[in-house]
């Protein structure tokens, strides 16, 4: 999971953000200790501040072709339009 993280894909790190999110809800709600309650508003905030920044991340791989990602995006997109694929 370590190695999937370093590569800075958008996926891996906001499953990340929302364990994160979801830990700091669970220290919310629990009754036992104050520590955990203490600092379970900044856990929130940590998680929150991390899935904005990690929404910026790039969802393709960096083995990838960025411009063959774009052509697929693009001929998706035309196809839904109603274009032909010869462009009319």
């Amino acid at each position: 999971m370590l190695s999937r993280l370093l590569h800075l894909r958008r996926g891996p790190w906001e499953n990340l953000t929302t364990i994160v999110i979801a830990a700091g809800v669970v220290m919310l709600m629990q009754p036992l200790a104050l520590a955990l309650y203490s600092y379970s508003f900044v856990t929130i905030l940590a998680g929150r501040r991390c899935s904005s920044s990690s929404s910026h991340f790039p969802e393709i791989s960096h083995g990838a072709d960025p411009v063959e990602h774009l052509r697929k995006q693009f001929s998706d997109f035309r196809r839904r339009a109603g274009f032909d694929a010869d462009g009319s």
